[in-house]
């Protein structure tokens, strides 16, 4: 082992061990992903719907090297959901991971201090750096079990025995050729909750989702008419799904210990009734002010009151109709009117 693998791995050992931020942390080769194929198939199918950018930069995300021909290793960390799996219990529901501030946020400051503790060290100050979320064509989760952080469940999360799936992937890459982790053994097992659970069937086979159905896809990335049937489906969500992650036995702990502390915080900007998200997404109502640079930021308005409207309907929440009235007096989107239409006219039938 040379004195700059030695310094390198002694810097990240020194960085880890004194970032509360990380829960975790591994070595993995930057090499093709042995799921290459998988990930390849996945797409000619169009089971990816409409994220187009899991297309476009298909290469990159199978091979790093494709994306940073200097890269020899990825160093890959988890850090935990800033608001727990479970500690929420509004009917009108928000994916746990979102209820607090941008994630990206977090893992921006983590690799750039990151960085800037390598590169202090004499014999790395010249090292090449890579950092990665979730928004570079970067296999981040197949990385990280190479790197040992954790399998691939049956749900398609990173699960560690210690963490369950609470918890975010960021990354980066070094020109160094460091010895990598030790994968761990998938402890999966028998167990299919997550698949018998999914209350959309979005599961095709352990590890394969079709996002054509996940209710995550259509309430965060897409902006068009939900398809007719599958949004009686989506219960109160109107951003993201969690059920896959609250149903599995890794996250059970994790979930009943955030019951009994509850919620580390009072999110105050988010509502918890159907009326005060409809009053507070409609035109001028201040979303935009509220949840500028959040993770709700990435749905937007429009969609998001599409699917407060969705979830008034599922729920049966009379008390949302004359909100969504009001919002339909005043909404152009054909899409939201339709869908406030539709809730509407299954409200008044109940009422």
């Amino acid at each position: 082992m040379t004195p700059r693998i030695e310094a390198c791995l002694a810097s990240l050992r020194s960085f880890f061990s004194h970032d509360p931020r990380a829960l975790e942390w591994g070595i993995a080769p930057a090499r093709p992903t042995p799921n290459a194929e998988l990930l390849r198939a996945w797409v000619q199918q169009k089971h990816h719907a409409g994220m187009d950018y899991m297309a476009a930069r298909l290469a990159e995300r199978m091979d790093p090297k494709s994306f940073h021909p200097w890269a020899e290793s990825a160093i890959v960390f988890a850090f935990p959901y800033g608001h727990p799996l479970g500690a929420s219990q509004d009917k009108y529901r928000v994916a746990a991971y979102a209820r607090s501030r941008d994630y990206h946020e977090v893992a921006r400051g983590i690799l750039r201090d990151a960085e800037a503790h390598l590169k202090s060290q004499p014999l790395l100050a010249d090292i090449r750096f890579y950092g990665f979320t979730d928004t570079a064509p970067v296999f981040e989760r197949d990385l990280a079990s190479e790197a040992g952080l954790g399998w691939r469940g049956k749900n398609c999360c990173t699960l560690n025995r210690k963490h369950g799936s609470g918890f975010h992937l960021g990354g980066f890459f070094l020109d160094l050729a460091l010895p990598a982790s030790a994968p761990v053994e998938d402890f999966c097992g028998g167990c299919t909750r997550c698949i018998d659970e999914c209350p959309t069937e979005a599961f095709i086979a352990p590890g394969k989702l079709d996002a054509n159905k996940c209710i995550s896809y259509w309430t965060i990335e897409a902006k068009g008419p939900v398809p007719e049937g599958l949004s009686d489906r989506f219960g109160g969500w109107i951003f993201g799904c969690d059920v896959c992650q609250e149903v599995c036995p890794w996250n059970h702990k994790h979930i009943k210990d955030a019951e009994e502390r509850g919620a580390p915080e009072s999110p105050a900007r988010f509502p918890d009734t159907g009326p005060a998200w409809v009053e507070l997404l409609r035109k001028g109502g201040g979303f935009r002010s509220r949840f500028r640079k959040s993770p709700l930021d990435r749905a937007g308005r429009r969609s998001l009151m599409r699917n407060a409207a969705i979830a008034a309907r599922n729920l049966g929440d009379a008390s949302a109709a004359g909100p969504l009235r009001a919002a339909l007096s005043e909404e152009t989107d054909p899409v939201v009117r339709k869908e406030i239409e539709k809730a509407l006219l299954d409200l008044d039938r109940a009422a």
